[in-house]
């Protein structure tokens, strides 16, 4: 398991909490320092709601470049605001303490992403509430 961010405190952070042997890279999303085809999954946990749609899609392209044939991408990430009262009411509340990106990022839809990177949607769970979602693709050929 590798753990890879931009943010030097996240990782260190990361590193104080977990008592396994992981490995923390500092480094970024778009320019992943991995061969082609190395792992099974790719997990995106709370990351392309802060960062431009472009950028999303440089973190999904990598993150298919490093997956093997038929392997999974995981995106854990708030829900649409437009799908229940509880995302609705997270989406206002986390306005407060998000990037400006937070907002403009509903303008798209994960499926959007997938379309343009080569990911094709399997599932979603709703989580917290329906506040939270859990959204899994497979590297399409």
């Amino acid at each position: 398991v590798v753990g890879i961010d931009l943010d030097l405190n996240k990782l260190n952070k990361a590193r104080r909490k977990i008592t396994k042997n992981l490995v923390f890279l500092h480094g970024d999303a778009t320019r992943l320092p991995m061969a082609p085809g190395l792992y099974d999954v790719v997990v995106i946990s709370f990351a392309l709601h802060d960062v431009p749609y472009s950028i999303g899609l440089g973190f999904l392209k990598e993150a298919r470049r490093v997956l093997k044939d038929k392997g999974l991408v995981y995106i854990v990430e708030h829900e649409n605001p437009s799908d229940n009262l509880i995302a609705r009411l997270f989406f206002w509340i986390a306005l407060l303490f998000e990037t400006p990106n937070h907002k403009i990022f509903f303008r798209n839809t994960l499926e959007d992403y997938f379309q343009e990177t080569g990911f094709e949607f399997l599932n979603k769970t709703q989580l917290a509430l329906g506040a939270v979602r859990l959204v899994t693709a497979v590297k399409s050929n």
